[in-house]
């Protein structure tokens, strides 16, 4: 999101090795995701409303063309793309350069498109809009030979000994590679400037991590750490539910890299590409036990068994310590019993609804939307007549349970307004909302489940002059009771929306279309209100630049902050060649945060925008900044966040244990950690260069 990303500040080169960064984030899908699609070669002509772009890769060192490379053309509303084995392609297809590097592409008329080579992150251009029969030609220079050294040593977390030997696999696109660490742990990659790719360390008694390689994080000198913890293990027993062995069971164990890496002052880049999931296998034997090994600490695990002719099984997640050796007893099949009652909120019984419990998708337990398609669920149960359900074979741990549509919604979007087959009408639709439970050794007690139904939001969106909007989508957000339901999200149908079904509470609605901007102030609304209103405005436009004395600074991220708490606006854009532009603001005072990936930040306040002027000409300068080191020391999950004068320059959820690193330019500065509904404050004052932590306690310090 963009408030985790605005807090995830880089630390210069050689200063962040101490520094544990949680960040959680998923990166939108690219080229490497599109699956593999080549149809046969053709020939492509021009259609009536197209142009022709023609596109030229070479090498940027010999000038010589580069064949057989990827081209990737891309607009904001691009949609799903293939690869071709040819050199023409459309918009939604990437092609392959010929012999002579080049490669056409027929764009309809009239809009405009980025071209890049994904393997190089300069080699990027933008084409305006070209007019029908045009042809235009663009020339990319793509780096090919190595033109960096990352210099890294491999330790132990907490002793920062040496880890000799160490394997350190890097997960390239172009190159592969694997290399192994000296007597003292040092390790060398050599890359083009442009690599960003993950690896993956390993040792023996150690468990995985993983890193990113980023030229500007290491020197000889100051190599870039990368800490081992002691591996864990887990010990499994598979038995029937009669006690006796099952032999030949396979249990697994997975997780996401991301929740093992150290991303240390790379958070800004996406890898060029993403290793596959880290999963650890091992088969019972006679006496039903195996062993998975190397497993990592702190880390959440979710395990599955699967035996021959029966469905997976699934555990609740778990996380053990470093070094920690536990064993764990399984019975197949075995469990508990969790029985409850759905009543709806007049105390009605919801006859024949689906109930899950499902394994909570993320660390957090409590992920009230349970949806359809939803994964790694147990056999769920239908209600009886009084609302009843019993739900079988139910093993410990952290779980959710609730009702759960059979054919609606989808994640993110809102049930339709108008029957589905098969299913009830929408009077009688249940919101799905899901509570987490604790499931122990015995059975629990009977559980109530409160299962709103029939409850929407109904109304229509028109512009300024009251003309129907029929472009763009309605959100819908809720954080009644300390928690957020879902980001519900409806298109529009002739002006007209409908988003639910959903749970009593009170929601903010806006209209956005991100294409064009186009956004609305919120409008707050009771579950089941209709007629409602929403009228859209002209958003807001800025453009700047970021500079160095009296040179532009490329590659800075500039944050674009609103003055207010944590729920203040916090937007992310990229300055590539000193230059900067954002649109879709609301109209207001903003404040400019430039930074650059070797520490030098720049501050500007007080910026005014309003509605359909664009407002140009916002210098940030950039000078020394200082390093702050923020640690959730409290033994509470929290929000942290950090304003200049007001503004809101950073704001991300922190865990209990966690830390983050953000940079702030010298002078006063505002801390905040929200725990529940009582906030910290802590107040500093920072100069240039300084590096300082701060450590949020329990007991109120």
């Amino acid at each position: 999101s963009p408030r985790a990303d605005a807090a995830s500040h880089t630390p210069p080169p050689g200063e962040a090795r101490e520094t544990r960064v949680s960040v959680k984030a998923e990166s939108p899908p690219g080229p490497d995701w599109i699956p593999l699609d080549a149809p046969p070669a053709e020939v492509l002509f021009l259609e009536p409303g197209e142009a022709l772009l023609r596109v030229r890769v070479v090498a940027k060192e010999t000038s010589e063309p580069l064949p057989d490379t990827r081209v990737l053309l891309s607009e904001e509303a691009s949609g799903a793309r293939t690869y071709v084995n040819r050199a023409q392609a459309r918009p939604d297809e990437i092609p392959r350069t010929g012999a002579d590097g080049c490669v056409e592409f027929l764009v309809p008329q009239g809009r405009a498109f980025q071209i890049e080579v994904p393997r190089d992150r300069d080699a990027v251009q933008h084409v305006g809009p070209l007019a029908e029969g045009q042809q235009h030609v663009v020339l990319l220079r793509v780096g090919t030979q190595a033109d960096f050294v990352f210099f890294g040593r491999v330790v132990a977390a907490g002793s920062g000994r040496a880890v000799p030997g160490a394997a350190v696999e890097v997960f390239s696109r172009e190159a592969p590679e694997r290399v192994a660490a000296d007597r003292k742990g040092r390790f060398e990659l050599r890359g083009t400037s442009w690599r960003a790719d993950v690896c993956r360390t390993e040792a023996a008694g150690f468990a995985p991590a993983y890193f990113l390689v980023r030229a500007d994080l290491s020197t000889r000198g100051a190599p870039h750490e990368v800490r081992l913890s002691r591996a864990a293990k887990l010990l499994v027993r598979v038995v029937h539910p009669s006690g006796a062995p099952l032999a030949g069971a396979k249990v697994q164990a997975t997780t996401d890299w991301n929740r093992m890496a150290q991303l240390d002052g790379g958070e800004f880049v996406s890898p060029s590409s993403s290793p596959p999931a880290p999963e650890w296998t091992a088969t019972t034997d006679g006496d039903g036990r195996c062993a998975l090994e190397g497993l990592p600490a702190s880390v959440r695990l979710d395990l599955e068994l699967k035996v021959r002719g029966s469905m997976t099984q699934i555990w609740a997640p778990l996380k053990l310590r470093s070094g920690e050796e536990r064993a764990l007893l399984w019975v197949s099949g075995g469990g508990v019993e969790v029985k409850g009652r759905v009543l709806d909120q007049f105390d009605a019984p919801v006859v024949r609804q689906l109930v899950r419990v499902v394994r909570p998708e993320f660390d957090d337990p409590v992920s009230p939307m349970l949806l359809e398609g939803f994964e790694r669920s147990l056999p769920g149960s239908r209600t009886d007549a009084e609302g009843r359900f019993t739900i079988r074979n139910v093993p410990p741990g952290t779980w959710l349970i609730g009702p759960t549509p059979a054919k609606y919604p989808t994640m993110n979007q809102a049930a339709p307004a108008n029957p589905v087959e098969g299913g009830p009408p929408p009077t009688e639709r249940v919101a799905t909302l899901a509570i987490p439970i604790e499931v122990g050794d015995v059975p629990p007690p009977e559980i109530l489940l409160r299962a709103d139904r029939g409850l929407y939001l109904r109304g229509r969106v028109v512009d300024s002059s009251g003309v129907p909007v029929e472009q763009g989508h309605v959100d819908a957000s809720s954080h009644d009771q300390g928690w957020t339901y879902g980001h519900l999200s409806a298109d529009l149908d002739r002006g007209g929306f409908a988003l639910g079904p959903l749970p009593a509470g009170r929601w903010w609605l806006t209209v956005q279309n991100h294409k064009t901007g186009m956004i609305s102030d919120p409008v707050e609304a009771a579950s089941g209100q209709e007629g409602l209103l929403l009228t859209v405005k002209a958003s807001c436009r800025v453009e700047g630049e970021v500079v160095a004395g009296s040179a532009r600074q490329g590659g800075a991220q500039v944050t674009i902050c609103e003055r207010g708490g944590l729920e203040a606006i916090c937007t992310l854009v990229q300055a590539r060649d000193g230059e900067f532009r954002a649109r879709g603001l609301p109209p207001g005072t903003y404040g400019f945060l430039a930074q650059t990936e070797g520490g030098d930040v720049g501050w500007v306040a007080g910026v005014e925008l309003a509605e359909a002027r664009p407002r140009s000409g916002v210098r940030v300068e950039l000078r020394r900044g200082a390093r702050l080191r923020v640690v959730n020391a409290s033994g509470r999950s929290g929000w942290f966040g950090a304003w200049l004068e007001g503004y809101v320059v950073a704001a991300a959820p922190l865990e209990e244990g966690e830390e983050i690193v953000v940079w702030l330019p010298s002078g006063r500065a505002e801390l905040r950690l929200r725990l529940g509904e009582v906030e910290r404050p802590f107040e500093l004052e920072l100069a240039a260069g300084e590096q300082r932590e701060v450590r949020f306690e329990g007991g109120g310090d």
